[in-house]
């Protein structure tokens, strides 16, 4: 009877600690949206030039990652002086600088305010945060993208706001745990339970040895 009380004992801590290992530890699903971009003028947006990559729940205490893509190459209608298209002739002429923040109240974001990335014909631009959730809850916030342009001989400045892209992002624990307490306590349950429940194991084996061995 306590052996068997036993058992059962080690089979329910081995469940709820797998349980808590897969929440723990299963692959975070990250979104990928493309985005097409509008400027003002323009006879139609340029679909493909954003790309946002980034997952929309994160568990409290792991980080997670956000990318964005921007395609600089199909966004001369926001730069005046590069014509219908941004060619050798402007780089030649021009220093041109995306830019980008990310606005996420109440997570902390790194890099925090504005990044930049210098951007040669040709070139994508691509930028990385990693956010670091401290609370469980749902937080919206904006990824602004730039791009400026200036000029190798005058130094004039053009400045435009190419995007404002909204997100939002889950936070979440597992039953008031966050990650690595999940974690931990799946690890140390799951050892627990597999001790309890080595008699049940071992009968096992034996039954399948002397199978093995009525067959021989």
């Amino acid at each position: 009877m306590l052996r068997n009380v036993r058992i059962g004992l080690g089979l329910l801590l081995l469940a709820g600690s797998f349980v808590f290992l897969a929440w723990g530890y299963w692959p975070a699903h990250r979104e990928l949206r493309v985005r097409p971009v509008f400027t003002a003028g323009a006879s139609q947006a340029k679909e493909d030039a954003l790309t946002l990559l980034f997952p929309p729940k994160i568990r409290v205490g792991e980080a997670g990652v956000v990318r964005v893509t921007l395609d600089v190459g199909a966004l001369s209608d926001f730069l005046p002086a590069a014509g219908e298209t941004l060619s050798s002739s402007f780089y030649e002429t021009h220093n041109l600088i995306a830019e980008a923040r990310l606005d996420l109240p109440g997570v902390p974001v790194q890099p925090s305010g504005l990044i930049s990335a210098p951007v040669s014909q040709g070139q994508t631009a691509v930028f990385y945060w990693t956010l670091r959730p401290a609370n469980a809850g749902n937080f919206r916030g904006t990824i602004w993208l730039y791009l400026r342009a200036i000029d190798k001989y005058t130094g004039e400045e053009h400045r435009e706001t190419v995007s404002a892209q909204m997100v939002e992002i889950e936070s979440i624990k597992f039953l008031g745990f966050v990650v690595n307490r999940a974690r931990t306590i799946g690890l140390v349950g799951a050892v627990v339970g597999l001790f309890l429940s080595l008699p049940l194991f071992e009968s096992l084996a034996a039954n399948l040895y002397r199978k093995r061995r009525n067959i021989l």
